[in-house]
Formats: C-alpha cells, sequence, structure tokens
C-alpha cells in the first residue's frame, strides 16, 4: 500500500512498491519508489530508492507477506523522511532478510 505526504512547499510524495517479476531461481524480485509533484499530482518523478529480492519464494498461501506492513512517508519542511521494507543486503547486512529502509529526500 502507497504511503503520501505533503511538504511546506505543496509537493506531494508517494511511497510505493512494484513487483519485478522473478529471478531465474523463482525469487520475487520488488524496487521502492518514491514520487514526487510539485504539480498538485499532475505529474509525477519517481526515484528508485532500492531494487531488491525477496529472502523467500512463494509458499502458495495467499496470505503470505514477506513485505510486511510498514511502509510510511512523513514530511518535514521541504524534506520527505520515510521507510519501507526492503533487503538489507545492498546496505552492508551480510545475510538476504527483509529489514527496514529508512531513508530521507529533500
Amino acid at each position: 500500500m502507497p504511503a503520501t505526504a505533503v511538504a511546506a512547499n505543496g509537493t506531494v510524495g508517494v511511497l510505493y512498491d512494484t513487483f519485478d517479476g522473478f529471478d531465474g531461481s523463482g525469487y520475487p524480485s520488488f524496487s521502492a519508489y518514491l514520487a514526487a509533484s510539485s504539480d498538485h499530482g499532475q505529474t509525477f518523478t519517481s526515484t528508485l530508492l532500492e531494487s531488491f529480492l525477496s529472502p523467500a519464494k512463494d509458499n502458495g498461501n495467499s496470505r503470505q507477506r514477506v513485505l510486511g506492513d510498514y511502509q510510511q512517508l512523513k514530511a518535514v519542511g521541504n524534506s520527505f523522511y520515510g521507510l519501507f521494507s526492503g533487503n538489507g543486503v545492498p546496505f552492508g547486512r551480510s545475510k538476504s532478510i527483509i529489514d527496514p529502509i529508512f531513508f530521507s529526500k529533500s
């Protein structure tokens, strides 16, 4: 589910994930983005925050929630601060697990 926030200067921010398919071993691939609009939502520019593989394959259960449900976006002044579920390996984690990934964008 996307998260939204509005900065003091009126810029609308939307934090969202995409499902990008499966890698060659059957692991789901995802990307997290921050989209911003300075024209009241008429157009958005997206910034890739992270592309990552899930540490778990589809187990066939429709209730499986590998990414959890924590995704937030806040605006303080003209900056956005957020949190999404991502894989910590690109940030130095030695084991592939889902971690909370914090970011800020001015």
